[in-house]
Formats: C-alpha cells, sequence, structure tokens
C-alpha cells in the first residue's frame, strides 16, 4: 500500500479494516500512555482473496505498517496525518470463507489453513442461533464427535500451494446428532467458550453416509477424509 501519510491526490494509505478491531485508535490514558487496544480480530479474509500479490485490509498477513500521529493538528482531509512510520504489523489466524461438511457414521476430520497456526489451536461447532465469541453459545452435540477439539496436527503448506500453514482436527466418528447447518469457530488459544471468536463458515451435518467433501464460498477446498 501507499506509505504512511498519503492523501489524495497521491495514492492514499489503506486503513486496516478487521471486524473486532478499532482502527485507528487513540493510546489509552494511564500513567505511561504506551498502550494502543486495538481489539481482538474476528475474521481474517477468504482464502483465495487473500492470497494475492496485494492482499486487501482485511486480510490476516505481514503487509501492514503501523502509522502514528500526534493527534492535535488535522490534514486537508480533517484527519490526523499519519505521517511516522513506527515499522511492520502482522496479523496471523486462519482464512475465513470455508464450509466443511461431516457425515453421520463417518470419521469426521477436516483442515483449515491460515498463517502461524499451533497445535493449541482449537475449533468449536455451535448452533447457528449463536454467534463465534458468545459467552454463553448452544454447544452443538455429536455423539461420538469431540467438541470443542483441539488440532491433532500442524504443517506447512508448500509455496507452489500458497503457502502458510494447515491444521488437521480429527473430531471422531458420528453415532447420532442433529442433521443441520451449524457454525465453525475458530480460538488461538482458548480458555473459555468466549474465545473462541474467529467464525471459520458453516459447519454442515449430513445424513449421507458417502465419502466426506468440503466447498467453500470461494473457489479453494483442503478438506481431508479419513475413513
Amino acid at each position: 500500500g501507499a506509505p504512511c501519510g498519503n492523501i489524495p491526490p497521491d495514492a492514499p494509505m489503506v486503513r486496516a479494516d478487521m471486524p473486532g478491531m478499532t482502527n485507528p485508535r487513540v493510546v489509552t490514558d494511564d500513567q505511561f500512555d504506551n498502550k494502543f487496544d486495538l481489539g481482538i480480530a474476528e475474521g481474517g479474509g477468504s482464502y483465495s482473496g487473500c492470497r494475492v500479490a496485494e492482499p486487501r485490509e482485511m486480510c490476516i498477513g505481514v503487509h501492514y505498517r503501523i502509522c502514528w500521529a500526534h493527534g492535535v493538528d488535522t490534514n486537508a482531509l480533517g484527519d490526523y496525518p499519519f505521517l511516522v512510520d513506527v515499522g511492520s504489523f502482522s496479523l496471523y489466524g486462519v482464512y475465513g470463507t470455508y464450509s466443511v461438511e461431516c457425515a453421520l457414521g463417518s470419521v469426521c476430520s477436516f483442515s483449515i489453513i491460515g498463517l502461524v497456526m499451533d497445535k493449541f489451536n482449537q475449533v468449536l461447532i455451535v448452533d447457528n442461533r449463536s454467534s463465534c465469541g458468545d459467552s454463553d453459545p448452544a454447544i452443538a452435540s455429536f455423539d461420538g464427535l469431540q467438541n470443542p477439539r483441539r488440532a491433532s496436527g500442524v504443517s506447512t503448506v508448500r509455496d507452489e500451494n500458497g503457502g502458510g500453514m494447515e491444521a488437521t482436527f480429527r473430531l471422531g466418528r458420528s453415532i447420532s446428532g442433529l442433521i443441520g447447518t451449524y457454525r465453525l469457530c475458530w480460538g488461538f488459544d482458548p480458555l473459555v467458550v468466549g474465545d473462541f471468536k474467529v467464525e471459520v463458515g458453516p459447519f454442515h451435518f449430513v445424513e449421507s453416509a458417502g465419502p466426506q467433501k468440503c466447498s467453500v464460498w470461494d473457489s479453494h477446498c483442503f478438506q481431508k477424509s479419513e475413513l
């Protein structure tokens, strides 16, 4: 993007626009005046939309800069001139817009893609009436499946396949459960259900006992099936 402080007629800088984060953010008013509490990002953009040469302003990645303004004088647009380039800013996590499908009676195992993932990452399936990050969501229950579930393995995605990291989640083999569509939520290292703030996409629990599959709202699919 454009350098810190750029405004028209020059190419303007583009502000990051992450759901759950406040940007720009005023410094925390305490005895130190050196902390900026931006919040918790609740989405990382879609895989196909963000794995490009110039990712958008709502994507996880390493393409950001931290710009600083004194907060007193304004520029010609009536905004604070963020002229000082403090340094780089990176945002890690999972890409969204995945649609996962598991079948009753089959092993439910799938992978999701992101940046800097680890085995302490977890997923949680909640009822569609709930939202990811709710303090008391309606947690989906399927006999035979573990929910929530920690990642069973993390691997690096080869550069020719777009790079990044892939986390695999093996929930088990279902023996009963309500057929329907749920929400799949992700947490970096969640301690309580309210920490699963990132919505990965829909989780479809289907009646068919055929091969598991997945699709995504964009153009990529990384679902794995293990029978």
